[in-house]
């Protein structure tokens, strides 16, 4: 969680008591597993609704939509999909009756309060076994808890473990309810929490997250523009004001570059803060405050001295020490305090080399806790490593805040935002030109079989599984009302929406969504060229690079993979292909179905307050929700250039490259930027008049408005794909400047050659703006205010 966009939200919300119930699911390997979900939202939900319709928004429609039986044939799916009842259950059996009696006589249910009869059986039904579940699942989770942890047998938190999984076993009456489920956690999590600094005592400063950690530099730069671009509108002296401009103009041109490394900032800070202690100094006062609150600056520095001073002053008297033992700690503080004289602004690399040569001497002497005490504290010194983040991962003490990079998701998501909106006359044109390459190549007649595979497909996601802002794209949705063998009306309302002239925002975006979901999982033998050229390099440009986790698409897509490379050699024939594209389709329904659908789009995480949440958007799962770097598992580095030193468990280069220079890790390297950029070099070599930059800016806008990928993960593909050597697509996309794909630095400045018009600039100043208004109402840390005040205000957060 990160403590600059407010406290993560209660895992449970206040209100009513809910109970916590188990949903069964069918696991990644076909094996059973169970869900804890909060039943909010059948037997409490609907006895409130018959006591008082309208003390609930929208509820009457229970009531007043008695006879409407296609949409209680709904609610009853939505249910069966949400619950997930054993199909040999009495809940599933009720289901299955009512919604076979509504087909067979739609007016079954025509009174309403018969229908919530039967939806309070239902949930009947559901709460008794969930109950059961819910206990099951707990123990396990518990029990797992010892396992993961290692748990000494005879400690605290092993006993507490114990403790409540003999009260789960043994008193099956027992409800579990969200205050009793949450103590549980909490109390568990707590107590295995402070075992483990026990355990580790150099990870006490990197684990007092929120309050105390260090902020990432992305964090203090954007501070540094609100701050700026308040002063820019106060005014202020006369002559002052371009001053602050050009400040601003400069901190938003670092930003935009991604000029974001540990190292650099703090120089950009100290060097701010000695320029302006004349003529602006409540401004070098904030730059001087961003440039302690970032991890190794000098006050950091200095304090891991003080302290290690001020502990020796007090074992120099101790009289556990012998007189050599005393003389030698009176020694060693001399030379700390005779350092501290000399060192106004100590480096790190010094820092550390003091704390080493006190924890040799003082281990020697036997004086084992104080040399322990160096070791810690000169641990804790801030090195090259740690801002370059070459160390190993389990060393990496603020990975989660750069993952987090709170104005980074919201700046990405907030351009997207204002660009969806108001789309650039050349991202129109783009979109215009690929609708109509679209049309040519997926809707050829007649239909053949590449075809047929692609419709249905697009049939399928359409479908199953709509995006946020489809809502606003009427002519796609038309699908869901088509039959899903009914391939060439698919085709008639694909047709129909490609044709469209003038297409607004969410129009623009769909067609790249529409050749992503068409052509990325085509069989082999299906494959036109430019797809086949697109999966090639998908898998020797990509995959080797990528370093995620992602716990809905890792292991259907393993599977899939699996399924098309035995099909394409033969080992296995189109009846099993089939029935195992047809499982994978049914893990990604069961992994889906557990996750939290939103009416959000934009790359932040769910901890953070959304930049992009409409009521008109359908809820979904925004894949930037579900995927995270790769901080844990031991890899062999790949991808990196061939001089690289093989380290083991370290960050593969482009991911460590990313979250070093303060880029938003969306969901990694952008598969889907490689398979539209082919189709725009296809499209281009045919004749059709697409602009190669505003079709990047076009997939762009789709992939971080729809929740996948930031800016940077789109601009890094199409800079290693861009070019004129073989194997790569000479669309002259002007993104260079590095000489490999890995030292590629993301600098959204390009935007600004995009347009032939003056709307990128505009689409950047929103973005800086919504930015800055979003710190302002979110950041612990924010106050218009320097100095003490700006710390009692911060205080004062933090006290309420």
């Amino acid at each position: 969680m990160t403590d600059e966009a407010g406290d993560a939200p209660e895992p449970f919300p206040g209100g009513e008591v809910a109970e916590v119930l188990g949903v069964a699911r069918s696991g990644p390997d076909g094996a059973s597993r169970i869900d804890l979900v909060l039943d909010r939202s059948l037997e409490t939900y609907l006895k409130a609704c018959r006591e008082d319709p309208r003390a609930f928004e929208g509820t009457r429609e229970i009531l007043d939509r008695g006879g409407d039986a296609d949409w209680q044939i709904s609610v009853l799916a939505h249910i069966a999909s949400a619950y997930s009842p054993a199909s040999d259950s009495r809940a599933a059996r009720l289901i299955d009756e009512a919604s076979r009696g509504l087909r067979a006589d739609p007016a079954r249910f025509a009174d309403g309060n018969a229908f919530l009869d039967l939806l309070e059986r239902i949930g009947a039904e559901l709460r008794d076994t969930g109950r059961k579940l819910a206990r099951v699942h707990l123990m396990a989770t518990l029990e797992n808890t010892l396992h993961c942890y290692a748990i000494p047998a005879g400690s605290e938190p092993h006993e507490l473990i114990h403790r409540y999984i003999g009260n789960l076993r043994h008193r099956p009456g027992d409800r579990i309810d969200q205050d009793q489920f949450r103590h549980i956690v909490r109390r568990v999590a707590g107590e295995v929490h402070r075992a483990e600094l026990r355990r580790h005592p150099a990870w006490v400063e990197a684990s007092r997250a929120p309050r105390e950690t260090k902020r990432a530099p992305t964090e203090c730069m954007m501070h540094w523009i609100a701050t700026l671009a308040r002063a820019v509108q106060e005014g202020g002296l006369p002559g002052q004001a371009n001053r602050c401009e050009e400040l601003l103009s400069d901190a938003k041109k670092r930003w935009l570059s991604h000029a974001m490394g540990f190292a650099e900032t703090r120089e950009f800070f100290a060097s701010l803060k000695e320029q302006l202690e004349t003529e602006r100094p409540e401004l070098a006062e904030v730059a001087g405050r961003l440039l302690s609150q970032m991890p190794g600056s000098p006050e950091e520095n200095r304090d891991l001295v003080s302290h290690w001073a001020s502990t020796l002053a007090q074992a120099a008297d101790a009289s556990t020490l012998d007189t050599a033992q005393q003389e030698l700690c009176a020694g060693l503080l001399s030379t700390a305090r005779e350092y501290l004289e000399r060192q106004a602004e100590p480096a790190p690399e010094s820092v550390r080399a003091l704390l080493s040569s006190a924890e040799s001497r003082l281990t020697a002497a036997g004086i084992a806790d104080l040399g322990q005490l160096a070791g810690t504290l000169a641990a804790r010194a801030h090195t090259k490593e740690q801002d370059e983040l070459t160390l190993d991962k389990e060393a990496l003490a603020f990975a989660t805040r750069l993952h987090d990079n709170v104005y980074g998701r919201v700046f990405n998501s907030a351009l997207v935002k204002s660009l969806v909106e108001r789309p650039t006359s050349g991202v129109i044109a783009a979109a215009s030109a690929m609708s109509k390459w679209l049309e040519q190549s997926l809707l050829r007649e007649p239909l053949d079989a590449q075809c047929v595979w692609s419709l249905r497909g697009v049939h399928y996601m359409v479908t199953d599984y709509p995006r946020p802002w489809m809502s606003a794209v009427p002519g796609l949705l038309e699908l869901q009302r088509v039959d899903k063998r009914d391939v060439h009306a698919i085709a008639a309302v694909i047709r129909n929406f490609l044709q469209q002239e003038d297409k607004n925002g969410p129009e623009c975006i769909a067609v790249p969504y529409l050749i992503a979901v068409g052509f990325a999982d085509l069989r082999k033998a299906l494959r036109p060229s430019w797809s086949e050229a697109a999966n090639g390099k998908y898998s020797s440009l990509l995959i080797p690079r990528r370093d995620r986790l992602d716990n809905l698409e890792d292991v259907p897509t393993s599977m899939l993979g699996s399924a098309n490379g035995l099909y394409s050699s033969g080992r296995i024939v189109r009846t099993e292909y089939d029935k195992k594209v047809q499982e994978v389709r049914h893990i990604r329904r069961q992994l889906k179905a557990g996750a939290p659908k939103l009416n959000q789009g934009g790359v932040t995480l769910p901890h953070q307050p959304p930049v992009i949440e409409e009521d008109w958007m359908i809820r979904a799962i925004r894949p930037s929700t579900q995927v995270r770097p790769n901080f844990a598992h031991l890899m062999e580095e790949a991808g990196g250039p061939s001089t690289a030193p093989r380290r083991r468990n370290t960050l593969k280069e482009t991911t460590r490259r990313f979250l070093a220079k303060g880029m938003t890790f969306g969901t990694d390297l952008s598969g889907v930027t490689n398979l539209f950029l082919h189709a725009v070099d296809d499209a281009m070599a045919k004749g059709f008049p697409v602009d190669a930059k505003s079709a990047l800016l076009l997939a762009a806008m789709y992939l971080g408005y729809d929740g996948g990928h930031s800016l940077a993960e789109v601009l890094w593909v199409a800079n290693a794909l861009d070019g004129k050597d073989e194997g790569q697509l000479d669309l002259e996309l002007e993104l260079r400047n590095a000489p490999e794909p890995e030292q590629f630095i993301a600098d959204y400045n390009w935007l600004y050659v995009l347009g032939d018009d003056n709307d990128v600039e505009t689409h950047i100043d929103e973005a800086f703006d919504a930015t800055t208004a979003y710190l302002e109402k979110y950041s612990y840390y924010w106050s218009p205010v320097g100095g003490e005040e700006a710390e009692n205000v911060a205080r004062a957060r933090a006290s309420a």
